[in-house]
């Protein structure tokens, strides 16, 4: 497994403790780190067996706009439905 890294990436997502943090959407910055097989994309060098990374950080936005929660929840469900589409840990 190879590491494939997305930094900086901005989400918007309302997540707190108390009321007055839930209030409306904070921007977040966030650091992904995912494990992928790279081996198809590295033999082929054909795009279409490559990360989509632009895919990966829209599923990362959805998830975090549809969060109201615990940051530590909202990153849990964003991991989670990073394994249930693409593979990647």
């Amino acid at each position: 497994m190879d590491e494939v890294i997305i930094e900086g990436l901005s989400l918007k997502a309302v997540i707190g403790v108390h009321d007055w943090e839930r209030a409306f959407a904070q921007r977040l910055a966030a650091d992904v780190v995912m494990a992928v097989d790279t081996s198809a994309p590295a033999a082929s060098d054909a795009l279409g067996d490559a990360v989509d990374y632009a895919a990966i950080a829209d599923r990362l936005r959805t998830v975090a706009e549809a969060s109201e929660c615990l940051l530590d929840r909202a990153a849990r469900r964003a991991a989670g439905r990073g394994r249930a589409r693409g593979g990647s840990r």
